[in-house]
């Protein structure tokens, strides 16, 4: 899993509104929106990337151009990524009992509905690629 999505882990206005108003409106229970600080959960902030380590996500706008430049991609799923900001703070909640699992593949389910519309930009990826022919061992010539 790659993040693709703009540089510097910023997360778009549309996305945080969407994961702010899946995690307080529509999917957490109250108990489960306390963050590890005893907050409540009612905002997804952005990340303020010079908080942050430097070289996070500093070309990963161009990863999947570079990417299709230097190999043959098999399968590209690109996703919201909703539940990095969804779950920031949160995820200490959450165990693997049936109602958690239920509400995460739910909100899973959501995301990629999303997604697909293209009501939210991706923002990350899984991709699964093969080195292209020009990379092959076989065709070229190490004399």
């Amino acid at each position: 899993m790659e993040y693709i999505g703009p540089d510097y882990i910023q997360i778009p206005i549309v996305n945080r509104l969407m994961a702010v108003l899946l995690v307080n409106l529509l999917v957490w229970p109250s108990a489960k929106r306390i963050t590890h600080d005893n907050k409540s959960k009612l905002v997804i902030r952005n990340l303020n990337f010079r908080q942050i380590d430097p070289s996070e996500a500093v070309r990963s706008s161009q990863i999947i151009k570079i990417a299709k430049d230097h190999l043959n991609i098999l399968k590209l799923y690109s996703f919201g990524g909703l539940n990095y900001p969804a779950f920031e703070g949160i995820g200490h909640h959450f165990t693997n009992c049936d109602s958690d699992i239920k509400l995460a593949k739910m909100f899973l389910k959501l995301e990629k509905i999303l997604t697909n519309m293209r009501f939210i930009k991706p923002l990350f990826c899984f991709m699964l690629a093969e080195k292209s022919s020009i990379f092959n061992s076989s065709a070229v010539n190490t004399h």
